[in-house]
């Protein structure tokens, strides 16, 4: 959701050449990412009942949808290491994340779908998201950062503007166009 906009505060307070700003960017960063995951997870439990029976016309995957919101949960630490790995141009570490993740969901996957079957879409799911924040964290931690005291008033003010220019950029990509292909949407005051 804000991944865009964490990879350019990173890489601003990168090149700031400012240890201090970097950790702090960062710790608020984790700390948004947490916030953001696990709302997004209560979420899914709250609407897991309209979601399953929008969906599939029945109630009866409620538990499976609100289950799967911890998927929601790893992914956005998982895309806040990634961010920081990205922010700080750690490009080879990068790749290997990318690399890593894209090897080890695949295994994860084939074995549990070999083992479990049609049962193990969940659980494959959650592990998949697990692995992913696994290496994240592995290949984040090899990030050298200053020891800095974040307070959480602070946090908040400045996740404020992290999670407003992440959710501009998350609308701009749905709606996956630019201000001369929607016009009426420029006219709105949707791009500003």
């Amino acid at each position: 959701m804000y991944c865009s906009s964490a990879v350019r505060e990173v890489a601003e307070a990168h090149g700031s050449n400012n240890p201090e700003c970097v950790a702090r960017v960062v710790a608020i960063l984790r700390r948004t990412c947490w916030a953001t995951g696990l709302l997004g997870w209560l979420l899914a439990v709250f609407l897991a009942r309209p979601l399953s029976v929008w969906v599939f016309g029945s109630p009866e995957r409620a538990v499976a949808i609100g289950v799967l919101g911890v998927t929601l949960l790893l992914a956005s630490i998982s895309s806040g290491q990634t961010a920081l790995v990205q922010g700080v141009r750690r490009i080879g570490d990068l790749a290997r994340l990318q690399v890593l993740s894209a090897v080890g969901g695949t295994v994860v996957s084939v074995g549990m779908y070999a083992w479990l079957g049609e049962q193990g879409i969940i659980p494959t799911l959650i592990a998949v998201g697990a692995v992913n924040l696994g290496f994240s964290w592995w290949i984040a931690r090899r990030v050298q950062l200053a020891a800095v005291t974040v307070t959480w008033r602070q946090s908040l003010r400045e996740s404020r503007r992290l999670v407003s220019l992440g959710s501009r950029s998350l609308e701009r990509r749905t709606i996956g166009g630019s201000r001369a292909d929607y016009p009426c949407l420029d006219r709105a005051g949707f791009w500003h």
